[in-house]
């Protein structure tokens, strides 16, 4: 069951994303995978949870998979490591090869706007310990977002909101030999094409004002130039095709497959109220550079 979020306090919600990989023969039908949703959304602590492919690491025999599940506090995450159910939701994610966690302060509500079928990962790696200095030079950072004004120019944009979304890794982990501290930044494109088309258009008029002798960069040049500027040592954008997976009424009625389900109800109201939201911010910023 989704955690009520009146009942939490979202300060305190833990967000684990697990990297696994699944057989390309894997149909998530079945028993096995019936009782894994099922587990998924019935234990306690326990709120949204979305999963798909990684699609820039796929290969001839196995997906690469991203789990991502939230849970009120740590404490709860605790308990159901601790739980008999625990070994049995592990062997699956293990089928292959060992899994991979990250574990992050992200409020669920956020998440939900973000974590799309057609989400851009950009994940930089930073030398630990990231100072608090360099944390918040880090998040002024700002993305590729195209969002302009009216219902029209919001229907049009290449991105489902202009939200600037960093998620910094709770703890730090080992990269090439060196200790580093993970950052994941959401760009949650509407679609493969909206984003390739945005970013074609982007990097056309940018040479031509390179061509006029004006030093400007296309919006991804700026989003990793920012992040060699604020310390990073390496980044990687990756696309991950991410649902929502269904409450358990929904995962009782039928079988969760490859395409599954876009989100519920909740999702749509949710991202309904953003996109207002991130109107009458743009109108404010249109406002403001007027006067």
């Amino acid at each position: 069951m989704v955690v009520n979020p009146k009942k939490n306090s979202f300060g305190d919600e833990i967000t684990v994303w697990t990297e696994f990989q699944l057989p390309k023969s894997e149909k998530f039908r079945g028993k096995k995978w019936s009782d894994f949703f099922l587990l998924i959304r019935t234990t306690p602590g326990q709120g949204y949870s979305w999963w798909g492919p990684v699609l820039e690491r796929q290969d001839p025999y196995n997906n690469t998979m991203l789990l991502v599940q939230v849970y009120a506090s740590h404490e709860a995450l605790l308990q159901f490591r601790e739980s008999d159910q625990y070994e049995k939701y592990w062997s699956i994610l293990s089928e292959v090869s060992g899994p991979k966690v990250r574990l992050f302060r992200a409020r669920s509500l956020r998440l939900l706007t973000s974590l799309r079928k057609g989400t851009a990962l950009v994940t930089a790696y930073f030398p630990w310990p990231v100072s608090q200095s360099q944390r918040e030079s880090v998040i002024k950072l700002e993305g590729i977002w195209g969002f302009g004004l009216g219902m029209r120019a919001a229907h049009l944009a290449p991105m489902h909101h202009p939200y600037n979304i960093k998620l910094w890794a709770m703890e730090p982990e080992q990269r090439n030999g060196q200790k580093v501290q993970a950052m994941v930044w959401l760009h949650p494109w509407k679609d493969a094409e909206k984003e390739r088309k945005h970013k074609s258009q982007e990097a056309f008029f940018e040479a031509l004002r390179r061509n006029m002798n004006k030093e400007d960069l296309t919006g991804m040049e700026k989003v990793y130039q920012g992040l060699e500027d604020t310390g990073a040592i390496e980044y990687i954008e990756e696309h991950c095709a991410f649902e929502l997976i269904p409450d358990v009424n929904v995962a009782r009625d039928r079988s969760l497959d490859s395409e599954g389900s876009d989100g519920d109800t909740s999702v749509h109201i949710i991202f309904s109220l953003f996109a207002c939201i991130s109107l009458l911010l743009c109108l404010w910023r249109f406002c403001a550079s007027l006067s």
